[in-house]
């Protein structure tokens, strides 16, 4: 049992424990639970049987295997399960072949892989991507990076720079703080004595000490330090959206390039098995909806991100 220890089924995807009953395809040697290999029928690495194929390259497999199933189901936004947990067939997604017909190439990649790579507003994006390709424009507009700043980058799993620019945005939040401390410290005062009685609901405190805020000696140095980072945040959220789709244009071309450096060093995609029979997939689509469970949108991240922001803050 050793043997295939901390190793998943292939259908099920549950590691192999102590005792299961477990069948080994005579040709390549992946091991199945003998219920997931009745119930598909024959080997989940069928089709990769005419490559020689081999499971007992175990790191092989762990480094180089792209899981198809996994992507095929996330690209097509399709998370259902048939009966017995197997894979659903849903249709190819229309991103993942609408730009095929279009010959050009965007930093040397091919447009349809690029709309497969951005997924969401794929349209847009390759329009612009076009754009910047042929210097038609040097910038572009993006609203969503103006209005959320790093929260869209995060969104649109453009992480490294995500991080480096939510970074900039609390060094302001904290540096303005400090400042205020430092130069307008009786303003200052009154604003967080004032919010108190606000969070207490007593707006009629919180109000007497904001007219009488004008009085203290160090207002005219709080009004300079407020000004400043609105202008300082209002710079980095202009710098963000036009900086937005040329660096995410770098971002997905990169992927997908990355993809082709693994495929050319040796990488497969494993066979998605589905309803007892093989997803009749090119290679070239299995790399498609590959690239598109890779790239697309992330929902999570940028609401992560805002929280740990806050924490942070709190704790500051």
């Amino acid at each position: 049992m050793s043997r295939y220890e901390n190793i998943e089924c292939p259908v099920c995807k549950r590691i192999f424990a102590e005792g299961d009953d477990i069948v080994v395809c005579p040709e390549c040697g992946t091991p199945h639970h003998r219920e997931c290999y009745n119930y598909v029928g024959h080997c989940v690495n069928k089709g990769l049987h005419k490559t020689n194929f081999d499971f007992s390259d175990e790191e092989k497999l762990k480094k180089n295997n792209f899981d198809i199933v996994s992507a095929f189901k996330e690209a097509s936004g399709n998370n259902g399960n048939s009966e017995n947990n197997a894979p659903a067939a849903p249709p190819l997604p229309a991103f993942i072949s609408a730009f095929d017909s279009d010959p050009q190439t965007i930093d040397g990649e091919s447009i349809s892989d690029v709309a497969a790579t951005v997924r969401s507003n794929a349209p847009r994006f390759v329009r612009i991507f076009k754009r910047l390709e042929d210097g038609t424009k040097k910038l572009s507009w993006n609203w969503g990076a103006f209005f959320f700043g790093s929260l869209y980058y995060f969104y649109r799993k453009i992480y490294r720079q995500a991080v480096s620019l939510i970074s900039l945005t609390v060094m302001l939040l904290v540096g303005s703080d400090f400042l205020f401390a430092k130069l307008a410290p009786k303003t200052m005062e009154v604003f967080v004595n004032a919010s108190e009685f606000i969070a207490q609901n007593n707006a009629a405190e919180a109000q007497k000490l904001l007219s009488g805020v004008q009085s203290a000696a160090d207002y005219n140095k709080a009004i300079i330090i407020t000004y400043s980072f609105i202008a300082l945040f209002l710079i980095l959220r202009v710098a963000e959206a036009l900086a937005a789709d040329k660096i995410y244009k770098s971002t997905v071309t990169s992927l997908i390039k990355r993809v082709r450096v693994q495929l050319d060093n040796g990488a497969a995609f494993s066979t998605p098995m589905v309803n007892n029979e093989n997803v009749n997939l090119s290679q070239e689509q299995m790399r498609r909806i590959y690239l598109s469970s890779k790239g697309g949108v992330n929902l999570f991240a940028p609401m992560i991100a805002f929280l740990a922001v806050q924490m942070l803050l709190n704790l500051i």
